[in-house]
């Protein structure tokens, strides 16, 4: 049994407890109690669609350590509550016990790692959030449990390098931006990690020198952008090494 298993049971078997705890400490006291505003207070079990949760009011807001069960009686969630917002852990079980997400909350809401799992055993995403936006790095797995694509974000957008890699976990390509727009270098790769094309942006627009290569690493075409458009000299080669150049003038050729 690996590590997330394991937090899996473990999640399973501390909420069963604290179940028993709960129905102990209120076994000689009424469940279900509204005050005398009809505002909900204390120790509640609710059902809607045959998921059962159980937790506790204060002054008809949720309050602490809420859990939900499956039809079957397996947790299905643990989320903690402050006054009727989400504010700590929030856990989701799948039916068969085991872990799907692990993620934080403030102030109801994402706020720092968030973690998604496949059947509790493998990672499908970890995500950094603030305030309910991807703030810092995000990391999306494939089924093999290889990295997909490392990113970083800030306030929601794109901010840094972004990769991404095939399922042998070699890069396939690599872009910069900046507060969501293509800046700085962009490359791209073929499978034996030789450079296919390479490029560069400002502020999402296309400037700067422009190479595209053969597998085996010769240039195949370079030639210069300005404002996203081609400009002077292209120079394109064929396997051979034979040049052909041709002028543009405002991506027209001359």
């Amino acid at each position: 049994m690996n590590k997330n298993q394991i937090l899996s049971t473990l999640i399973v078997v501390l909420s069963l407890i604290s179940g028993i705890a709960a129905k102990a400490q209120h076994s000689d006291t009424l469940t279900n109690q509204t005050d005398a505003k009809g505002l909900k207070q204390g120790y509640w079990e609710e059902a809607q669609n045959r998921v059962v949760a159980k937790g506790f009011y204060v002054d008809n807001k949720r309050d602490g350590t809420w859990t939900n069960y499956h039809p079957g009686g397996v947790v299905s969630e643990v989320t903690s509550y402050r006054m009727g917002v989400k504010d700590g852990q929030h856990l989701v079980i799948d039916k068969r016990g085991f872990l799907q997400a692990d993620e934080t909350f403030r102030n109801d809401q994402l706020h720092g790692l968030s973690t998604n799992y496949m059947n509790g055993t493998r990672k499908i995403s970890e995500i950094y959030y603030r305030n309910g936006v991807e703030d810092g790095v995000k990391k999306m797995y494939y089924d093999n449990g290889k990295l997909q694509e490392q990113s970083f974000y800030k306030q929601g957008k794109r901010d840094g390098l972004s990769s991404w890699f095939d399922q042998s976990g070699r890069v396939i390509a690599a872009y910069e931006y900046k507060e969501g727009n293509f800046n700085g270098e962009h490359k791209t790769f073929y499978s034996n990690g030789q450079i296919s094309k390479k490029q560069t942006y400002i502020n999402g627009v296309q400037e700067g020198v422009y190479e595209e290569f053969y597998e085996n690493g010769q240039l195949k075409i370079s030639g210069q952008m300005t404002a996203g458009k081609r400009e002077g000299k292209w120079t394109e080669y064929d396997e051979n090494g034979k040049a052909n150049t041709v002028k543009y003038k405002n991506g027209e050729k001359k």
